[in-house]
C-alpha cells in the first residue's frame, strides 16, 4: 500500500467493530473513516520526515520518494472524498424526509 510498517499496523488496527443497531453502525463507520483520514495524514508526515532524513544521509531517489508521498496523498484523499459523499447522501436523505 506504500505505507511504512508502523503506519500499516495503525491503519489495519482500525478495522470494524460489533455494534448493536444500524444507526450506531453508521456513526461508528463515519468515525472510523474520519480516524482513517487522520491516520493517513499522520503517515504522510512520518514518511515525509523519513524522506528528509534519508535525503540528508545521501539517499536522493526522488522518484521513489515522490511516489510514496503520492500514494499516501491519494489514500487520504480517497477517504476524505468518501466522507464527503456520505455526508451529502445523509443531507439528501434528511431533505427527502421533510
Amino acid at each position: 500500500m506504500g505505507l511504512n510498517p508502523e503506519c500499516e499496523d495503525v491503519v489495519e488496527g482500525q478495522v470494524g467493530a460489533e455494534v448493536g443497531s444500524d444507526t450506531d453502525g453508521v456513526a461508528l463507520f463515519q468515525v472510523e473513516m474520519c480516524f482513517g483520514v487522520l491516520m493517513f495524514v499522520r503517515c504522510m508526515l512520518l514518511n515525509t520526515k523519513q524522506i528528509i532524513e534519508k535525503a540528508v544521509d545521501g539517499d536522493k531517489d526522488y522518484l521513489k520518494h515522490a511516489l510514496l508521498l503520492f500514494l499516501n496523498f491519494t489514500s487520504a484523499s480517497d477517504h476524505f472524498i468518501f466522507i464527503m459523499v456520505l455526508a451529502q447522501m445523509a443531507l439528501r436523505m434528511r431533505k427527502s424526509m421533510v
